[in-house]
């Protein structure tokens, strides 16, 4: 049995579960890398918006802030979504620590839908597509799951490039202590413009009554 899982996959399934452990540890330290130079970039643009917020008379100072505050928060929306990926690679590794488990006492891999899921998901990634397909296929080959992962964004993604003004306003004034931004939702004012003509009229009401009390 063992030699004709070498013929199929080239190496024992012991071997093949060890190669996914290395390549998913690869991709957490690349996101670690990843992380890193994330975390200064929103150091480096928090200090240019302040800095910006010194000169909050400048009209190009305001906008500059704005722009800034807008790719800060495309920044952290990158950095939440990195940290789930490595949860999520660090969560695929233990459960491939059971499989070994599993294998010493069967010698077999168990079919795991979870494991089917959580391929799913890191396989969108854009990062580490490649890297999950190469993977996905291998597990397929190892019996783990049958059905081909789906490699197609679902709609339900949240667009990273979507940021809206209210969320801009409220990272603006934190960062420049309230100069500028604002933390209350933006308010639609309207004019009553019902009662001008109701007071027009009882003008005009009074203007009648004093002539008559002339007369």
């Amino acid at each position: 049995m063992e030699a004709l899982r070498r013929l199929f996959l080239g190496k024992t399934l012991q071997e093949q579960v060890r190669e996914w452990q290395r390549k998913l540890k690869s991709e957490c330290r690349s996101i670690d890398r990843q992380l890193s130079q994330l975390f200064i970039e929103e150091n480096k643009t928090q200090q240019s918006i302040k800095q910006y917020a010194r000169q909050i008379s400048s009209p190009i100072a305001q906008t500059s802030c704005r722009l800034l505050t807008k790719e800060l928060i495309r920044a952290k929306k990158q950095r939440t979504r990195l940290e789930r990926s490595k949860a999520l690679l660090n969560s695929l590794s233990m459960q491939l620590d059971e499989q070994l488990a599993t294998l010493k006492i069967t010698g077999i891999l168990e079919k795991s839908t979870i494991m089917m899921r959580d391929v799913n998901t890191l396989i969108r990634l854009p990062e580490l597509n490649a890297t999950m397909t190469a993977i996905s296929k291998e597990m397929m080959k190892a019996g783990i799951f049958e059905e081909i992962v789906s490699e197609t964004l679902d709609m339900e993604e949240i667009d990273e490039d979507i940021v809206e003004a209210e969320e801009i306003d409220k990272i603006l004034f934190e960062i420049a202590n309230g100069q500028l931004g604002s933390i209350e939702p933006k308010l639609k004012t309207q004019i009553d413009v019902v009662e001008e003509p109701e007071q027009d009229e009882s003008l005009e009401y009074m203007r009648h009554r004093l002539q008559v009390l002339r007369n």
